[in-house]
């Protein structure tokens, strides 16, 4: 029964959609808002606090302990508990992962940065996560299986010279629960994506020296496409 519920509940109503986006553009909102106060120097948990309080003041809630998934140096690329001790460090990568409710429903965003100039590995990086989630954004849509987007993401990566080895992808729906899937094995095999659907592919180059790299926005899915949530710059953040 708890399947078939999942099932049900995977395509989303006009209102569902509606609270959806108002959500994706709210998280949008609090991820400017650290990115506002990011700087050298700055401790990781003062920046997860202005994220959980930015949430608080909208009536929103932030998921988990951790507040946002928040990541520097190595934590870029695991998640190790929130500490004040990692402060941004010149040269370090610096993974936002930003996920809460509002409304009771889910909202899911990741963008990555970088402190002080980016070097041209960092940026070979970045570009690669980004052009993979493009490529998976261009062709996503109603009758596609997440197995294929997986293969996508590993090949686009890989093409540019990277190690098929460090990359982790994920595509997940979202609603009311941050990972909604039609089946019970659906994270390891896939599934087929139908139209109304709202899902996350989260795009992560999980690079233990030179920091990881993530992004992720939510998309509806539709017959012959997908189309954002709410449109987020997705230049790569630096902060001075």
């Amino acid at each position: 029964i708890l399947w078939l519920m999942r099932r049900v509940r995977l395509v989303k109503t006009p209102d569902e959609r509606a609270i959806m986006t108002a959500g994706a553009k709210l998280n949008a909102e609090a991820l400017a808002a650290v990115v506002a106060v990011g700087r050298l120097g700055i401790a990781e948990t003062d920046m997860t606090r202005v994220y959980r309080r930015y949430l608080a003041d909208h009536d929103a809630r932030h998921l988990g302990d951790r507040g946002m998934m928040f990541g520097a140096g190595d934590a870029s690329s695991f998640s190790l508990p929130m500490s004040d001790q990692r402060t941004l460090v010149p040269g370090e990568a610096i993974v936002l992962d930003c996920l809460g409710t509002w409304r009771g429903y889910y909202m899911d965003l990741a963008r990555t940065g970088v402190v002080g100039e980016p070097t041209k590995d960092q940026k070979h990086r970045y570009e690669a996560v980004l052009t993979a989630l493009e490529a998976v954004e261009s062709g996503m849509k109603a009758g596609v299986n997440t197995q294929d987007v997986r293969t996508l993401v590993r090949e686009t990566i890989g093409g540019f010279g990277l190690r098929r080895e460090l990359v982790s992808v994920t595509t997940h729906a979202l609603g009311l629960e941050v990972f909604e899937f039609p089946y019970e094995d659906s994270l390891a095999n896939g599934f087929v994506l139908e139209d109304g659907m709202i899902v996350n592919t989260e795009v992560f180059y999980r690079d233990p020296e030179l920091g990881s790299f993530h992004l992720e926005d939510s998309v509806a899915v539709g017959k012959t496409g997908c189309t954002l949530l709410h449109p987020v710059p997705r230049d790569l953040v630096v902060f001075a």
